[in-house]
């Protein structure tokens, strides 16, 4: 009842149990998932002994248990998808409810919280109105905010200006200013491999799975890998006005490759602002990452280009500078293509490929993927570029790490595990454009897409079995 939900004065047992009812329905909904079984749970209001004493006739009339068992009928239904949700239903009304959190503050972990502090952000910690409240519908989405945190020491505030204003205008040259702690990653052949196996590299392939192969390599895709530690140390909600992260798209992706992938290294990446776009209904947000070995010379850069709905309008420009190959618009040619490799992804190629480090909730749990309106968890589209890239290092480059310059792609679509996928490409001179195919949906998945070439690749980079 409504008591459990929102507290009745003299009824605390009451209340307790009814709430339990709540917190027990949503364990077994996501218990019985797997299996088909869905659970939902009711507040209902209907005449009883109870409400005799305290609602007048003519309401009571209206409180018929027959205005409340429909929604318990069409809950149950075969049909009815709907799973864990909590609705309050009455004399003909139903209505479902949610959880509401605000956008809160995070406090410096590195020194004493007191109550003070506490109290000089408390307008900001209870603010449901400023763009930033957020709907959690799981324990992995409740531990987001608390996760992000975990960067935010008085040393890297101090380092930080101020980015969004008052009135929610926001700094883009500030925010490029600012800095943001490294982060490293060390791998071993072992990491290379797996990788390479993650998009979709074969046992026939022994260049890419075989380290005592003399060609031995990682595709140069396997770039993306070091720099998602340091990605997800950027306090996205210091530079973004009303950021939420389920309204975050990963729209497009560059990677340079400086120097080749050595077989085993330890590396330590850098990310930074590259720039900030104003798109009214939401913002472009490119984000880049440096990566280094321990030597300091560069290995590689990446830049993540994003798009973050409902974070717009905040006085920005609309277009940004052209940025060579990083930006550029890669048109295919109105002519049939030279090249076309097909390649059916696994049903569970997107559990290997996470192994490699990206191991976004959304693309392993049902239960996030229906939050962000997918039917089953999709493939990384950092995946889909992978396999992309493989291609084309197969095709032009005769997996001569030496010969791949660069890579810049647009997520079209999302790809389904178990899809297969057909990459289309076109050399001119030194540049392969290229566009990925979803073929049993006819949808292009990849698009904008080149890979820049450079040099001679050697002739004998696959060896056979």
């Amino acid at each position: 009842s409504a008591a459990g939900i929102y507290g009745n004065f003299g009824q605390a047992n009451y209340s307790a149990a009814k709430l339990a009812l709540v917190g027990f329905t949503r364990t077994l909904a996501l218990e019985g998932k797997k299996d088909n079984i869905h659970c939902n749970v009711i507040a209902p209001i209907a005449a009883s002994r109870m409400t005799e004493t305290v609602l007048p006739p003519d309401m009571l009339a209206s409180l018929k248990p027959e205005m409340v068992t429909p929604l318990v009928a069409y809950l149950c239904h075969e049909e009815t998808a709907e799973n864990g949700s909590l609705f309050e239903v009455g004399a003909g009304y139903i209505g479902k409810l949610r959880w509401e959190r605000t956008g809160g503050h995070g406090f410096p972990i590195d020194q004493q919280l007191l109550p003070e502090h506490i109290q000089g952000k408390w307008e900001k910690i209870v603010d449901f109105e400023d763009g930033r409240a957020t709907h959690p519908d799981s324990t992995t989405e409740s531990m987001e905010s608390i996760i992000s945190n975990f960067e935010n020491t008085t040393k890297v505030e101090a380092s930080r200006p101020q980015v969004i204003s008052e009135d929610g205008k926001v700094d883009v040259e500030a925010a490029k200013a600012l800095t943001f702690p490294s982060e490293s990653f060390s791998y071993t052949e072992r990491d290379v491999i797996l990788y390479n196996l993650g998009i979709g590299a074969k046992r026939t392939d022994l260049n890419l799975v075989y380290e005592n192969s003399e060609a031995f390599t990682a595709v140069p895709t396997f770039g993306v890998i070091p720099s998602f530690a340091a990605m997800n140390g950027v306090p996205f909600g210091e530079i973004l006005p009303s950021f939420n992260p389920m309204m975050l798209l990963h729209g497009e992706q560059y990677l340079e490759i400086i120097r080749p992938f050595p077989p085993n290294a330890k590396l330590t990446s850098t990310p930074y602002v590259v720039d900030i776009l104003d798109k009214g209904k939401g913002c472009v947000a490119t984000i880049g990452v440096k990566t280094s070995d321990e030597e300091g010379n560069d290995i590689c850069l990446n830049e993540f280009t994003m798009f973050i709905r409902g974070a717009g309008n905040f006085g920005g420009k609309k277009e940004g500078l052209d940025r060579g190959a990083a930006t550029a618009a890669n048109k295919i040619p109105n002519r049939k293509p030279d090249h076309i490799v097909t390649e059916k992804t696994g049903e569970d190629q997107a559990a290997l490929y996470r192994l490699s480090g990206d191991w976004n909730p959304l693309h392993i749990d049902p239960e996030m993927a229906a939050v962000g309106g997918f039917d089953i968890p999709i493939l990384h589209g950092l995946c889909s570029f992978g396999i992309a890239g493989k291609h084309i290092f197969n095709a032009y480059c005769n997996n001569d790490p030496n010969s791949f310059k660069n890579i810049k792609v647009r997520f079209a679509k999302t790809v389904n595990p178990g899809e297969t996928l057909e990459t289309s490409m076109w050399r001119e001179g030194n540049k392969v454009l290229f566009q990925v195919r979803a073929i049993e949906r006819d949808a292009i998945v990849i698009s904008n897409a080149a890979v820049n070439l450079q040099g001679e690749p050697s002739k004998s980079s696959k060896p056979k079995l």
